[in-house]
């Protein structure tokens, strides 16, 4: 099958987007239906609209990279050390709440990132413990074994998410 991103409505900036996924040749599939939930119950209209002087996808990304600055609020670091020998290293706002978001960045960024600070800050100030962590190779210090990150392992978010669940008060992550 083959993913493709489905505008709702082509007039609307802000939108929400679904995705669809494209039934094999020769079968048919009830698009209505994600999952077995109806989608109006799982896709909401955004109330959001962009700054007039941000009108693109392209502008309201790379606006904040470049002047948006937000003080870190996961500052309680920990290394994780792995069943391979290697590590990965964490950042917590605290461990206190019942309530813990667990927050990967992206593409050669960090924990430190201000899009990650931006939400964890956000989340912080409603309730929540934050957790962010590096991917191998992304941290400050470099990692003992040969090995990089890829989004496609799921190893090193595994041992995070069990780590967290073993360390953390949280009812829910």
């Amino acid at each position: 099958t083959r993913c493709q991103l489905i505008r709702l409505d082509k007039l609307a900036v802000a939108r929400q987007l679904v995705i669809e996924t494209k039934p094999a040749l020769g079968t048919e599939r009830d698009n209505t239906r994600i999952e077995g939930l109806p989608l109006q119950k799982i896709v909401a209209e955004s109330t959001y609209r962009p700054p007039f002087w941000l009108p693109g996808g392209h502008m309201q990304t790379i606006v904040p990279s470049l002047f948006r600055r937000v003080k870190p609020v996961t500052t309680q670091r920990e290394r994780l050390e792995l069943e391979d020998g290697d590590f990965l290293d964490l950042a917590w706002s605290g461990k206190t709440s019942k309530r813990l978001a667990i927050f990967s960045h992206g593409l050669e960024g960090s924990c430190n990132a201000a899009y990650i600070q931006g939400m964890a800050r956000t989340l912080v100030e409603n309730g929540w413990d934050a957790l962010a962590w590096n991917f191998r190779g992304c941290g400050i210090e470099p990692n003992r074994l040969l090995s990089f990150y890829h989004s496609g392992a799921t190893e090193d978010l595994d041992a995070v998410i069990r780590h967290a669940l073993a360390t953390h008060p949280a009812e829910s992550i």
